[in-house]
């Protein structure tokens, strides 16, 4: 933990001034770059070419899915699956129009129906176990 206030960014994602020296006073001069990945774009992928079955996709449905079956509540999981790390990084990337394809499947999986009691979709939403079970 570092006893200091957190480091700024500009609105076009540019370091400020003190951010860089902080930074260069943390991390060794022999420090590398890594590459950072939302786990979200693969399950996306998954959703995309149909194998809702996987464990790590029955898992995050569970867990974006919300209880209330309204499209308003809907759009604002889609939403939030927007705002993550793998939306900002296609953003970032240009691959809006494909993240925005794989957001579709997205949508259709969680505008299924759901064969399960209340009482199950408010369990399976907020512990991530599957619908099915």
């Amino acid at each position: 933990m570092i006893p200091e206030p957190v480091a700024a960014f500009t609105e076009d994602g540019q370091a400020e001034d003190e951010a860089l020296v902080k930074l260069a006073t943390l991390l060794p001069p022999n420090d590398q770059c890594l590459v950072l990945e939302d786990p979200v774009i693969n399950i996306l992928d998954r959703i995309q070419v149909g194998d809702i079955a996987d464990i790590d996709v029955s898992y995050f449905v569970s867990r974006i899915r919300p209880v209330e079956g309204t499209p308003e509540a809907r759009e604002q999981a889609l939403a939030q699956v927007r705002q993550s790390f793998a939306g900002f990084l296609a953003r970032r990337a240009s691959a809006e129009s494909a993240f925005d394809q794989k957001i579709e499947a997205l949508r259709a999986v969680l505008s299924a129906e759901r064969p399960l009691h209340a009482e199950i979709a408010v369990i399976a939403a907020a512990s991530g176990l599957p619908e099915g079970s």
